[in-house]
């Protein structure tokens, strides 16, 4: 089964999966929410997430709300 990961580089290096299990590399981050208490949102970061919106949608990712 081909990953997201293996159509664009987006997501972190899946290193092995099973039928309940998935190892990739950790990223560090924080959720747009945290980050947007601290910072303003520009018009670069409002672009930058709507091109990261529509390169999920063309992926096939239904769900918006994802996570870190």
């Amino acid at each position: 089964m081909p990953y997201p990961s293996d159509k664009i580089n987006l997501f972190p290096k899946i290193h092995a999966h099973g039928p309940l299990y998935i190892a990739m590399d950790l990223i560090n981050g924080v959720d747009l929410r945290e980050y947007l208490q601290s910072q303003p949102i520009t018009p670069e970061l409002s672009s930058k997430l709507i091109e990261m919106l529509i390169t999920f949608k063309e992926i096939g990712f239904e769900r918006i709300d994802h996570h870190k």
